[in-house]
């Protein structure tokens, strides 16, 4: 078949078009990197057994790569009111999960702390359990998990102890801007031997401000709680932490 002139230049022009659209097209946005996190100095103001300011180490590390996720977090607290040293805080966590669906995973979780403010000389938990996501969107996340923890523990003034507990928490984050976002977190451990009774349980809760200063400095403001319903001898139950901090995002 031999084609018209007409034809052949719509033919020269459809080719054409194919050519420029191919070759302006817009690339699809590259995936997030598997890695984030961040490393953050600031002041601790502390109430409750004690009322003092010190300052603030911490950092955080995540990692994303279906089907793992990785979480892990450190702070340390250190100053000095009037000369005399203040009572250290210091924690570490990590916890590992492997998702089955986009909503539900196991996780395996781990952490230790030591808390001079209320002669905790040091307590580990760790722990498997489930955790699903109720909402998870760009901007939007809730997260509840249950599982079951080993606890060990030991104050200034008593023998170690040890005890297993259920372990009820959940997280949720709300990016509100493309350069801030707000979070909450907690997590119960009632202890499984009087768990009807209420004998033996611990709290903790968290919620914080983050805000981008540039785009890698951040601004942090956090409210730490820590409820133990069976504190060392002569100390209260409850700690309240107030931090603020700057760092650098990676």
């Amino acid at each position: 078949m031999r084609l018209t002139a007409s034809q052949l230049i719509w033919a020269i022009g459809l080719c054409g078009g194919l050519c420029y659209s191919a070759a302006f097209a817009e690339e699809p946005p590259p995936p997030p990197p598997p890695w984030s996190g961040s490393v953050n100095f600031g002041l601790t103001a502390a109430s409750g057994n004690t009322h003092s300011i010190s300052g603030n180490f911490a950092t955080d590390a995540t990692y994303k790569q279906a089907p793992s996720e990785f979480h892990t977090e450190a702070m340390v607290a250190y100053g000095k009111t009037a000369g005399v040293t203040s009572p250290s805080k210091a924690m570490g966590m990590a916890q590992y999960n492997y998702l089955f669906t986009d909503r539900f995973s196991a996780y395996l979780n781990g952490g230790a702390e030591h808390d001079g403010v209320a002669d905790l000389d040091w307590r580990i938990t760790v722990g498997p359990g489930g955790s699903y996501y109720f909402i998870k969107e760009k901007e939007l996340t809730l997260n509840g998990e249950l599982g079951v923890s080993y606890v060990s523990e030991q104050f200034s003034s008593q023998a170690p102890n040890a005890y297993g507990t259920l372990r009820i928490a959940e997280l949720g984050e709300w990016k509100f801007s493309e350069k801030s976002r707000v979070w909450e977190k907690a997590a119960y451990y009632p202890a499984l031997n009087g768990f009807f009774e209420g004998k033996k349980y611990l709290v903790k809760a968290e919620a914080g401000l983050e805000a981008l200063i540039t785009a890698k400095a951040v601004m942090r403001f956090i409210i730490q709680d820590s409820y133990d319903n069976s504190p060392a001898a002569g100390r209260r139950p409850n700690d309240t932490t107030y931090i603020a901090s700057v760092g650098y995002k990676f």
